[in-house]
């Protein structure tokens, strides 16, 4: 895509989202964006609750983009819509699918392009044109000054028992054995400094996810210890053993941690290793540009139809979505000859009472999400 073009991106921005990366790094290398979000922020154009009309917000604004980004993620309370109506690419980042394959699998019949962070599940995606896009880090979350590295091991991210019970247990373990460490969550500005200060950074992987962590504890300059991952493409993008280190259980994972903490050359060495390359291949700079040209490229050709979006409406739990999308359908039936009365008097009702859930879908979402989003950054501080 060449520098200049107009992008409009839909996400949904809570603190530490994949999307403020890309947004700031599409910027960066010439275009213009307009950016929809249903959380409040500097670089965001609009706020927005529940179904996007994308055709009708063009309209409104005036922003005639060149293409359409949509990059999941967040409250999980914002889709773009009208995708048909559309005479420019569109495509979408699908970064869970790993915890959501059913959803990302219909959501990839709306989109020209799949972007898929998670390699694996790519075959997932024959729907639409999809690419492998692992995530990345930013270097600039990293102290310009390199501080004195005095936690023996750092690990960033959850610990929630009921959903992550195998790292829990390897947690309360490192907590046991090791005096200096960090475990915990850390507000998204913070966490280069904990991993810079960081000998080690642990990592579990959810369900063999190549995650945020990999590319961040590398970014640092810190060793990161992660169990194995198969078949999601890790040794594609990093060298094990030489960027990083495996453990297969919790008896090896304490002999690696014992090892590097007493062997300061092979700590050094294997941070050092995976720093350079994560600058060097895996920055969220070479991703928004990898997004662009792969943009440029697309023609837009996918057409999704009512019955396309009814089940990705159903999965993310927007009845007025769904209510909107089978009036349309029914319509489309009555325009092509069928004139069953009890389907005229459907059409009617459903109009007004998508509009109905609409309305207090949104002022629900605005009591419950607003208050979880202020929260959440009280926690951060």
């Amino acid at each position: 895509m060449a520098k200049g073009n107009k992008i409009l991106v839909i996400s949904s921005l809570m603190p530490g989202a994949t999307a403020f990366y890309l947004i700031r790094e599409l910027r960066s290398i010439g275009h213009e964006l307009s950016v929809i979000s249903d959380i409040d922020d500097e670089c965001v154009s609009e706020v927005h609750y529940g179904v996007v009309d994308i055709q009708a917000w063009i309209g409104r604004s005036g922003f005639r983009p060149d293409a359409i980004l949509f990059i999941e993620g967040g409250t999980r309370r914002l889709f773009p819509s009208g995708m048909e109506y559309l005479d420019c690419p569109s495509a979408w980042y699908a970064i869970d699918t790993h915890i959501h394959p059913d959803l990302h699998a219909r959501t990839a019949r709306l989109f020209d392009i799949s972007f898929v962070a998670q390699r694996e599940f790519l075959s997932l995606f024959a729907a639409s044109e999809a690419h492998w896009l692992p995530l990345a880090a930013d270097p600039a979350l990293n102290p310009e000054k390199q501080p004195e590295r005095d936690l023996d091991v750092a690990y960033v991210g959850s610990d929630n028992r009921a959903l992550h019970p195998e790292r829990a247990l390897l947690l309360d373990a490192i907590r046991a054995r090791y005096s200096k460490v960090f475990i915990g969550r850390a507000a998204p500005a913070h966490i280069g400094e904990i991993y810079s200060r960081a000998k080690i950074v642990f990592n579990k992987s959810a369900r063999n996810d190549v995650n945020m962590r990999y590319f961040e504890a590398m970014a640092a300059g810190a060793a990161l210890v992660t169990d194995r991952t198969s078949g999601n493409g890790v040794e594609e993008l990093f060298s094990p053993g030489k960027d990083f280190l495996e453990y297969e259980d919790e008896s090896s994972l304490f002999a690696t941690i014992d090892r590097l903490l007493s062997d300061d050359f092979e700590r050094e060495g294997i941070g050092q290793h995976g720093k350079e390359t994560v600058l060097s291949r895996h920055t969220y700079g070479q991703r928004a540009e990898r997004i662009a040209k792969v943009l440029l490229a697309c023609p837009h050709r996918i057409r999704p139809a009512p019955s396309d979006y009814l089940p990705v409406y159903h999965l993310l739990r927007f009845p007025d979505g769904v209510l909107s999308q089978a009036q349309k359908s029914l319509a489309w039936m009555r325009s092509n000859g069928d004139r069953n009365p009890l389907l005229a008097m459907a059409i009617l009702f459903l109009h007004p009472l998508a509009g109905v859930l609409l309305w207090g879908y949104r002022l629900r979402y605005r009591l419950r999400y607003r208050g979880e989003f202020r929260a959440g950054q009280r926690r951060s501080k």
